[in-house]
């Protein structure tokens, strides 16, 4: 006759851990997905405000004296002049009609360049979530933001900064034109989505 003897069941609460570890983990990962424009307000904000801190105090070099003498030009005479300069005119006209509100106060007029250059950030740092994802977006947050290069210039009465705005929302208005942007948001998207019904569903398991 055989004995049976009651052992004692011990739940296996390694894979629980794991699962709930995986939840926390998949909520952490949405939750910087839905922040990332929020970051890179911040981020736009921290290098307009860096970038004219920089060169409020600076004074004018030639090239930015050549374009507030361009600027300083009526219309007419400023376009005609632009056509012998290598730059288009855009960048001084837009200087001409900031120039009556700043008067000679140079920090003053160096506000707008500023401004250009923390938007074209902000527009990279979307323009990197969508084409390479939320952490390489992230990751490349601190890089703009201490770029001291791009901060040196960003300042200066030149058309670098507003360029850059040109050049950077240009790609993003092509790539989205050409579908490429909105195939990979919707990959992403789907990814996400995926991610957080998992970390739910081991939620619950545990």
């Amino acid at each position: 006759m055989t004995t049976v003897k009651d052992e004692a069941v011990i739940p296996d609460t390694g894979h629980a851990c794991e699962s709930t570890d995986d939840g926390r983990a998949g909520w952490i990962a949405s939750a910087i997905c839905r922040s990332i424009p929020a970051l890179a307000a911040c981020c736009a904000l921290a290098t307009t405000v860096l970038s004219w801190l920089m060169g409020r105090n600076q004074s004018l070099w030639f090239d930015e004296q050549y374009s507030l003498i361009l600027a300083s030009r009526p219309v007419s005479e400023l376009i005609t002049l632009t056509t012998v300069d290598a730059h288009p005119p855009l960048y001084y006209l837009l200087l001409k009609t900031w120039m009556p509100v700043a008067g000679d106060n140079v920090a003053l007029l160096r506000l707008p360049n500023c401004a250009c250059l923390g938007l074209a950030v902000f527009v990279l740092i979307m323009l990197m979530r969508d084409l390479f994802g939320d952490r390489v977006a992230v990751a490349c947050m601190p890089m703009l933001v201490c770029g001291g290069f791009m901060l040196r210039y960003g300042y200066e009465l030149r058309m670098y900064s507003p360029a850059m705005l040109l050049a950077v929302g240009g790609t993003t208005m092509l790539l989205h034109a050409v579908g490429l942007i909105g195939q990979r948001d919707r990959r992403h998207h789907v990814a996400d989505a995926a991610e957080i019904d998992v970390g739910n569903r081991q939620d619950d398991c545990c």
